[in-house]
């Protein structure tokens, strides 16, 4: 099984800051890996480890913050497609003389 750990935190006063640092560290250390910004990954080796996990992040969450969490078998997870960007250019490296786009 995979989660996908996905949160938003209000980062707006000191202490709201101190609350999301300490949050990601916990997460961090459990052994979350960072898919984008406020989107974390971890792999479990079964659904019992699983509901621990998410009761550990449920008792940890800031009250002003919001959290979403999503299971997932490997099989999916390894179906997500990644795109980054657009190319910068339009060159075609290519033996050809002509090419007609």
């Amino acid at each position: 099984m995979r989660t996908i750990l996905m949160f938003d935190l209000p980062m707006e006063k000191s202490e709201e800051k101190r609350n999301y640092r300490k949050f990601l560290k916990f997460i961090k250390g459990e052994g979350f890996v960072m898919l984008q910004k406020s989107v974390y990954t971890k792999f479990h080796v079964n659904r019992a480890n699983l509901e621990h996990e998410k009761r550990l992040i449920f008792s940890k969450i800031p009250i002003k913050g919001f959290v979403s969490v999503i299971s997932i078998t490997e099989k999916q997870f390894q179906t997500m497609e990644h795109i980054i960007g657009r190319p910068k250019n339009k060159e075609i490296n290519t033996t050809e003389r002509y090419i007609e786009l």
